[in-house]
């Protein structure tokens, strides 16, 4: 909590509070400080700004007093210390311009933003207060809201309904056959083993090992090649993500399709699916604008939060949870062996802290912190409904509600014994399990839905060509009948779409959030800007549709060579071409499965050619996700990121772990330049008086402007003035931001004179700067350059004759 005096009060009548703001606004009034600090920051029309601190109550003033004649679709909402809000008055303020409290739920204030939020219309800022840092209660709450949007970001961009995940649900859709739900509580009170990928799996996989056949056993897909080396298979794999690097990181699961099932989420990565050769089952819908099919869900964020929701819905009533420690304890990001514990926390960004079950603290990302919470929601539900417990086998893993610690050493094994899980799974895989002219009846029928879901697509297409018709009809003459016409047509698409034209609008989402804009007052349009609606609408969807249905093409053309595989009569070497194409080489045996019998040696040379460029692809240690971990973790920008993190928390021992990778770096600049700035650094911390020759030595191209930004406060405050100017200078050829502040030092120096042409300067190369311009009037004033002043001040009188700083010289 802030400790608040009583407010100060600067020559233009403004109140403000120095424990906030130090001394900003003594001499300056709050509209000079925040034109100068902000400038066109808040002109983006339709816009909403998200900002930390109201800086004394002065800047939603601004705010209302630059904007309320301009609003133009922008809103602002500020989070302030509840101190703060009980010291200021902020009643007058419209609906457009709120205060919320230090402990508001960000996530429950986003309802309100659903439009800014589609159209990604949305940005977080500092006020004056936070970028100064003068109060430490601002600079957390800072800390606070920055992860809490940090967290809807993430949770925004987790959608399934944009483009890749469609793609892939489509790229699926020929081989998503058998729904989970045919199997729902086959599994019913058993116990199961739930594996996923964190750093405590190094800790029980031994145990795993010994116990593997008295429980139902769990993966997620990532962890495979850990499994396989320890010698573990498990009974189920998890596999959810759709992107290419899911593939990278999963391909060892391959090495268990003859005794693993496959539990995929609809939109696995589609080169997962097409090469599995095992039993498969699919949890999700079957279609992307299909909704409560009465299939299990694929609650997020994480692979592993479906995983949980899968076992449980098989009926497992106990779930031991190894490797979901969701944290990063001690410093450890995931299970060892793996590209991302290579590399550890050099790749990971906006880092957060959870409490373990041993009651410490630890470090983790936004999306393991988002983790904890839904991981809690759904053990309550899953309680509540299934009255399915879980337990977590790791004290070190990130606590999460309604999960219990438990060691491996008391759990007590199931009392059906050894053994007695395996008549059960070979059932479930005689039941999931297709024949060959099965599936040639299933790819028969799958053909027929999407040449018919082909033909809805093109009558849509035509409706959209009409409707784009009208409205370029209204905006050549503004004819209202046209405009009506082009609405009708909206109705007619959406009618003959149905539930498909918001699969649609979300498929092509980008097209969409690039040019609309959030509607203040729907119900008072004029026609223009029902125009303008209309027309981005179907801008949007003709762009969407027209990607639709080369995607739809696609799925019809690879079922069609799915029937080609599937044929009694299919042959390896018709079939090796398209399979190199699309680098699916474990189809060769997906197809070995379903066709028996000896080959002549011409085919069996194709499909040894296949199978032993598929096993050699699984085998890659060196994996483009290992590669791109590596390129981006061991990076130069990283690393000063990093060591600049470890700086503002004053963790030594973070900076002194840092020199590590720093000496990996290749370019001896960079390794002496980085290694340099870690030891200046800890010296800062520790004795900040003999950080100054460290920082001053150090030449390193990318730190020259945060070394000087070090060094300039320390100058000042010993009054080393030659080495502030210089330092002023350096920083004012580097950037156009330090012109004032060198101003104002010259000022402080006595010499106004100076300033007044520093300051000058500034204007002439941005000519509407009139912060810049109020500073040559300040200055020329003090220093008796009179006509400079008269000039000075006419043309800043010209641009805001109201302004309090230029009344003053018209009351003197």
């Amino acid at each position: 909590m802030t400790v608040l005096n009583a407010p100060k009060q600067n020559a233009y009548g403004e109140e403000f509070y120095e424990e906030l703001n130090g001394k900003i606004f003594t001499n300056s009034s709050s509209k000079t400080v925040f034109e100068r600090y902000f400038k066109d920051s808040f002109d983006v029309e339709y816009q909403l700004n998200l900002i930390v601190g109201t800086d004394s109550g002065l800047l939603p003033k601004f705010i209302y007093e630059k904007y309320r004649d301009n609003k133009k679709g922008r809103e602002f909402v500020f989070f302030e210390q509840p101190e703060v809000i009980e010291k200021v008055d902020f009643s007058y303020l419209p609906d457009w311009i709120s205060v919320e409290p230090a402990d508001v739920d960000l996530k429950e204030l986003s309802a309100n933003w659903i439009e800014y939020m589609m159209t990604k219309r949305i940005g977080l800022y500092k006020s004056i207060s936070v970028i100064d840092e003068v109060s430490t209660e601002i600079k957390s709450l800072w800390v606070l809201i920055k992860d809490q949007y940090s967290r809807l970001q993430f949770s925004d961009l987790a959608n399934n309904h944009t483009k890749p995940f469609v793609e892939a649900q489509l790229k699926n859709f020929p081989r998503n056959n058998f729904p989970i739900k045919q199997i729902k509580n086959r599994l019913k009170g058993q116990k199961a083993i739930m594996i996923a990928g964190g750093p405590s799996l190094d800790q029980t996989i031994e145990w795993i090992k010994d116990v593997q056949d008295s429980f139902f056993i769990f993966a997620v897909g990532r962890v495979s090649k850990k499994l396989y080396q320890a010698g573990v298979t498990p009974d189920f794999i998890i596999s959810v993500d759709p992107h290419e690097l899911s593939y990278d990181n999963s391909k060892q699961m391959f090495y268990f399709s003859e005794e693993s099932i496959l539990l995929n989420c609809f939109h696995i990565a589609p080169r997962l699916l097409s090469q599995w050769s095992g039993i498969s089952c699919y949890f999700g819908e079957l279609y992307p604008w299909e909704e409560a099919s009465g299939n299990s869900t694929s609650p997020g964020p994480t692979v592993l939060h479906s995983a949980v929701v899968q076992a449980a819905y098989l009926g497992c009533d106990e779930i031991y949870l190894t490797g979901v420690d969701l944290c990063f304890y001690n410093g450890q990001t995931h299970v060892s062996g793996t590209a991302e514990s290579n590399v550890g926390k050099l790749g990971i960004k906006d880092l957060s802290k959870v409490l373990t079950y041993s009651g410490e603290e630890a470090e983790t990302d936004i999306p393991f912190a988002q983790g904890v919470i839904a991981l809690g929601s759904i053990a309550a539900y899953l309680q509540e409904t299934r009255e399915t417990k879980l337990f977590n086998l790791s004290q070190n893993a990130a606590k999460v509600e309604n999960i219990a610690y438990r060691s491996f050493d008391d759990i007590s094994l199931p009392k059906e014994g050894s053994q007695a899980k395996y008549p059960v799974l070979e059932q479930l895989k005689l039941e999931i399990k297709f024949s060959l002219s099965e599936m040639q009846t299933i790819l028969k029928d799958k053909l027929k839905e999407m040449q018919s879901e082909r033909a809805l697509i093109i009558s849509a297409q035509s409706i959209l060509t009409d409707a784009i018709k009208s409205i370029k009809q209204y905006q050549k003459d503004f004819n209202s009948k046209a405009l009506a016409k082009a609405q009708k047509h909206r109705q007619k698409l959406e009618k003959k779409l149905d539930d498909q034209a918001m699969m649609l609008f979300y498929f092509g989402y980008s097209y969409f959030s690039q040019v609309m804009k959030p509607v203040e007052d729907s119900s008072n349009l004029s026609d223009d800007e029902i125009a303008h609606t209309l027309s981005t609408y179907f801008d949007g969807m003709k762009k969407s549709v027209k990607d639709f249905i080369v995607l739809v093409d696609s799925v019809i053309a690879e079922i069609k060579f799915m029937q080609k595989e599937f044929d009694d009569n299919s042959l390896p070497c018709e079939l090796e071409t398209v399979w190199e194409q699309h680098k699916e080489f474990g189809r060769g045996e997906v197809w070995t499965r379903y066709h028996s019998g000896s080959l002549a040696t011409e085919q069996q040379v194709c499909l040894d050619r296949v199978q032993e460029k598929f096993y050699e692809d699984i085998s890659t240690e060196h994996t483009k996700q290992a590669q791109m971990l590596q390129r981006k973790a061991y990076g130069v920008t990283n690393l000063i990121d990093k060591i600049k993190e470890a700086f503002e928390l004053g963790n030594i021992q973070e900076l002194k772990a840092l020199m590590d990778p720093v000496q990996t770096l290749k370019n001896p600049i960079d390794q002496l330049g980085l290694s340099n700035f870690i030891e200046a650094s800890i010296a800062a911390i520790e004795s900040p008086e003999s950080a100054i020759e460290l920082y001053e030595k150090n030449e390193h191209p990318k730190l020259q402007v945060y070394i000087k930004s070090q060094l300039l406060p320390t100058y000042m405050k010993t009054e080393q003035h030659d080495k502030a100017l210089k330092t002023l200078q350096d920083l004012c050829e580097l950037s156009s931001d330090y012109m004032i502040p060198y101003a104002d030092y010259l000022n402080i120096l006595g010499r106004p004179d100076l300033a007044t042409e520093v300051a000058l300067e500034l204007f002439r190369q941005e000519q509407t700067n009139l912060p810049a311009l109020i500073k040559v009037v300040h200055y020329a004033n003090k220093a008796g350059l009179n006509d400079v002043f008269s000039d000075a001040l006419a043309v800043a009188l010209s641009m805001d004759p109201f302004h309090p700083e230029l009344q003053s010289y018209l009351q003197q």
